[in-house]
């Protein structure tokens, strides 16, 4: 399996980045503190000192993959105090030969007393740039957010209990809490944009060396919906180090090594990292039947089922057989279902012209839907350099370049196919690889067409082989219970034909 047919999406390692640092920057500047077992102080809300903090980004250990570069100010907006912090991240790797690089750019202003924000920040690959701008106005997130040259307003409730007065600006809340003292913050979560909690629990305090200096630190164990992050906070707040689940390590450093770290010649190998190899049987490429058992995953993310992935006769193994498109009425799908996977988006630009003009030159006359569907799968897998890209995946920017991965194949496809009429979803999981004896990460489309059929652009299949373990719900827009999944997959083949 060729680099980016290998199911090894860039963007899995990017999401784990980005939806750590959202995780800790979220702590840092908009979180509710509100203590359980901690007294924390009344007047919490405070304007910090300006600070000018780099940050190395390592994963599976001493393996470079960026840097980031932190600065906070006190900062004055039509009258009105408040603290700015700015981001300038650079995130370089390698996978399967191929090296890719992303860069974060942008900063948030908090106002200190006042349930105001404003933020103005992007994410840009070799594609371009993804970039979002707004404010934040009492309970209401306001943005606009422009990718592949294309403009789209956002608006989400976020509560107003991200502003409450107990609010401790830029730092984590740790100068009351002690080993075995916890507290529970609000949150928004950024891998779905849905509200949750984080708990803060204090381990222990221990000494690390920082620049050669030894800093007295408490060790936090923050518990998010996508695992644990250990986090050590100096005793002003500032984290120091931190840990994820996800095989990534943030680490302060200095800024000559964060030169030193950016001019790397060597960006690291990650496909080991992101391999399952199964025990049991040997899967092959073009299987039409398999069982397997999968495991490692947490209770609260059960492995979902479809016409395709459905449940064995024992309790735990899934039998994986692709279906046949059928004609008819809508079997398995509600019209909400239908109609969602019709819906345009930020990244999804079905609806214009240029998409909907590629669409219409590919599918012609063609009526039957899955003659279309068919017809706009063979048409990407021809037309995109097989070329891995750690992008956003905007359908618009493939659409120009012409080249990626599974993610940015399954994009353009749900784009064109949605122009054309044809209900499609995202969908992401794992998929063996011949090459590399392994399962890998990996995204495809499924569309309705009478029943929902899993389709693989990426891979050159009219209809996805029985290789293809689905992780992600079909009610779900992001990639978490794929997040949640790195580093703790098993999988044990039983049958394969």
């Amino acid at each position: 399996m060729k680099a980016p047919s290998s199911a090894l999406p860039r963007k899995l390692v990017g999401a784990a980045i980005v939806a750590f640092w959202l995780v800790m920057v979220g702590l840092l500047a908009w979180r509710e503190i509100r203590a359980r077992r901690a007294t924390l102080p009344a007047d919490a809300a405070v304007i910090l000192a300006p600070a000018d903090t780099w940050l190395g980004l390592f994963f599976e250990g001493d393996h470079p993959v960026g840097t980031v570069h932190l600065t906070t100010r006190r900062e004055w907006r039509q009258g009105v105090v408040g603290t700015t912090l700015r981001l300038d991240g650079h995130i370089q790797l390698r996978m399967l030969g191929t090296p890719a690089e992303l860069a974060l750019d942008g900063w948030l202003w908090r106002a200190t007393r006042e349930p105001r924000a404003e933020f103005d920040a992007a994410i840009t690959s070799s594609q371009g740039p993804l970039r979002a701008v707004g404010h934040v106005y009492n309970d209401e997130l306001r943005a606009r957010i422009t990718s592949g040259g294309q403009t789209f307003p956002v608006t989400l409730p976020v509560g107003r209990s991200l502003f409450a007065p107990d609010l401790l600006a830029l730092r984590l809340p740790v100068t009351g809490l002690r080993p075995g003292q916890e507290t529970t913050l609000d949150a928004l979560d950024p891998m779905s944009g849905r509200p949750t909690q984080v708990r803060l629990a204090c381990q222990r305090e221990e000494t690390v060396r920082v620049g050669g200096a030894p800093v007295h630190a408490r060790v936090l164990a923050a518990s998010t919906p996508h695992g644990t992050i250990t986090a050590w906070v100096a005793e002003n707040g500032e984290v120091i180090k931190a840990d994820t689940p996800w095989g990534l390590s943030v680490r302060r450093i200095s800024p000559a090594e964060a030169v030193m770290l950016r001019r790397g010649d060597q960006e690291p190998e990650l496909t080991a990292a992101l391999l399952v190899v199964p025990t049991g049987k040997r899967p092959f490429r073009g299987a039409r039947r398999m069982v397997v058992r999968v495991g490692g995953l947490p209770p609260s993310r059960p492995l979902p089922t479809d016409d395709t992935q459905r449940p064995g006769p024992e309790t735990r193994p899934l039998v994986i057989a692709p279906v046949q498109p059928l004609s008819g009425g809508a079997r398995d799908a509600t019209r909400d279902d239908l109609a969602a996977a019709l819906e345009c988006d930020a990244l999804i630009q079905c609806d214009h012209p240029k998409i909907r003009a590629q669409a219409a030159e590919i599918i012609g006359d063609e009526r039957d839907p899955w003659r279309r569907a068919v017809r706009i799968e063979r048409w990407v897998n021809a037309s995109l350099a097989k070329r891995g890209v750690l992008s956003p995946g905007s359908a618009l920017d493939v659409l120009a370049h012409r080249e990626g991965d599974c993610t940015e194949h399954t994009a353009l496809f749900t784009a064109l196919a949605r122009a054309a009429g044809i209900p499609t979803r995202q969908i992401a999981g794992l998929v063996w690889s011949d090459e590399l004896q392994a399962f890998g990460y990996h995204a495809w489309p499924e569309v309705f067409v009478g029943r929902w059929v899993w389709v693989d652009p990426t891979l050159g299949q009219e209809i996805a082989d029985a290789t293809h373990i689905r992780l992600t719900m079909p009610d779900t827009v992001g990639f978490e219970e794929v997040l949640d999944a790195l580093g703790r997959l098993k999988v044990e083949v039983v049958e394969v034909e």
